[in-house]
């Protein structure tokens, strides 16, 4: 069953398009691993220097692949030296709750 996953980061005054490059390269990345179905990247309203990523994988397994993939890790790298904290990853399922 697919999964969305929300990956939420809050960007250092002036380097939000330096994250929003780096996510560019993520996406480009992401696009090529197994289970990997879209993504799109959303800026705070309220919050403008929280970025909020929202991906859907075929299952959580392909997430997991990719979260923790060598070139994931090194372009995430990247963009940790333009956050104030660490990228909070948040899983959730479709429809209402049932068993694992």
């Amino acid at each position: 069953m697919a999964v969305k996953v929300l990956i939420t980061r809050r960007c250092q005054e002036g380097a939000m398009l330096d994250v929003l490059l780096v996510l560019s390269q993520l996406r480009s990345l992401a696009v090529a691993q197994p289970g990997y179905i879209t993504g799109e990247t959303l800026y705070g309203l309220e919050a403008p220097d929280k970025l909020l990523v929202i991906s859907t994988w075929e299952d959580l397994n392909s997430w997991r692949a990719w979260r923790d993939h060598p070139a994931r890790r090194e372009v995430e790298a990247q963009a940790e030296r333009y956050l104030l904290e660490p990228a909070s990853h948040e899983a959730f399922r479709f429809g209402a709750w049932q068993e694992p």
